[in-house]
């Protein structure tokens, strides 16, 4: 069965390779550290990042409402787990 969980640090890579523009892996980078405490790894393609956002964060809680649904769309990005068989 594959893990279908990443860590915040991993999410975090993906990010940043993927282009995010500064800004937003900025804030995004100051909403991971305000979960971190509280757990490490979340569901990926689940609303487990943005749960953990509202509850944990007030980086995200104190952005506006616009803001903060454009992050929702960055926490839900799909991410897509291979398999090598070997």
């Amino acid at each position: 069965m594959i893990d279908s969980t990443i860590s915040l640090d991993e999410f975090e890579d993906l990010l940043s390779e993927d282009g995010l523009p500064d800004e937003t892996l900025t804030v995004m980078r100051q909403i991971f550290s305000d979960i971190r405490p509280v757990k490490q790894r979340f569901k990926a393609n689940s609303d487990e990042l943005i749960n953990l956002a509202v509850k944990h964060s007030p980086t995200y809680t104190a952005l506006p409402e616009e803001r903060r649904k454009f992050l929702n769309g960055v926490m839900k990005l799909p991410i897509f787990f291979v398999i090598d068989p070997d």
